[in-house]
């Protein structure tokens, strides 16, 4: 188990609140978490990652779709809960967490803007002593596989919220000059970002709404640094999503995708940072995408989910 824990409006003033807050731009891709892809055996918020693939060996989801949202269809509902396999030969309490980049909470997604606040909805129900943790950090990369904290939004909550309640945290910018990657990471037990046990399982926390003041990424800006690892967005997607690569420039590029075995499912040129696995007619998996451009080669680690 230890391996899957590394990978790591009822008044009109509130409506109008929430309009407000949905009319600012932001970057945060499913924020407002409404869509979620079912696959096969529980849900996952499209864009973001889940320790919910533990599911698939008799353990309850640590990250559901709830039907009490501020505003939209649906929020997050992240819990902290006992767990025991037999196929995995364990039982263990494990904490709910999602996070916008890979399960080992690296690279995040490209960013090259520097919001200065970071807002959110939530509601909390700790187990005794427990606390749920929101954080928003941006990255940029310092030498070859080296990055370092450029800024970091972050709300540790330990109080017993029942109803719906707005936070709203600044972004500390650490560094000059503007990030290349940002991750969002949100957990109804903050010991699992310690290295250490939930004290018992019970805690959830449910989150909806999240935003920034302003734009983390812009298009049309040149990027300072790209990472050793190439971030691409979303990632996970669904086969017939349009891919954003973070490259150096907008000039065509090569690519080439292998399947989890390792044989060449796909390859050409495309353009504009911008990528159609669909078109290669590629379906639900794991994949690795090598992509060129010039001098700059790089590489990630691809999944496509199943079409709900």
């Amino acid at each position: 188990m230890r391996k899957y824990m590394l990978l790591l409006a009822t008044t009109l003033g509130f409506s109008s609140r929430m309009a407000s807050l949905q009319a600012q731009h932001t970057e945060i891709p499913n924020a407002g978490f409404e869509d979620w892809v079912f696959t096969g055996t529980y849900y996952e918020p499209f864009y973001w990652n889940t320790f919910n693939l533990v599911s698939e060996y008799g353990c309850a989801p640590f990250v559901a779709p709830d039907s009490s949202p501020v505003s939209g269809k649906v929020a997050a509902r992240i819990s902290t809960l006992a767990c025991t396999s037999k196929d995995l030969q364990f039982s263990d309490t494990i904490a709910g967490i999602i996070t916008l980049g890979e399960r080992d909470l690296s690279p995040g997604l490209p960013a090259n803007q520097k919001p200065t606040k970071f807002s959110f909805y939530l509601k909390y129900l700790p187990s005794a002593g427990d606390s749920a943790a929101v954080i928003l950090l941006f990255t940029r990369n310092k030498s070859v596989g080296v990055k370092e904290n450029v800024g970091v939004a972050f709300h540790i909550e330990g109080r017993k919220i029942n109803t719906w309640t707005h936070i709203e945290v600044p972004v500390y910018w650490l560094l000059p000059g503007l990030p290349d990657s940002v991750q969002v990471v949100c957990t109804s037990s903050k010991t699992v970002l310690d290295g250490k046990k939930p004290r018992q399982p019970g805690s959830v926390l449910w989150l909806d709404n999240l935003v920034t003041d302003k734009p983390i990424w812009a298009p049309s800006s040149v990027w300072q640094k790209v990472p050793e690892q190439i971030s691409v967005y979303p990632n996970p997607a669904k086969p017939g999503d349009l891919l954003r690569v973070a490259l150096p420039d907008t000039q065509p590029f090569r690519y080439r995708i292998f399947d989890s075995n390792g044989r060449l499912r796909a390859s050409g040129v495309a353009s504009d940072r911008q990528l159609n696995p669909g078109a290669h007619g590629l379906s639900h998996g794991v994949y690795h995408l090598e992509v060129s451009q010039q001098d700059f080669v790089s590489s990630a680690r691809l999944v496509l989910l199943q079409e709900p």
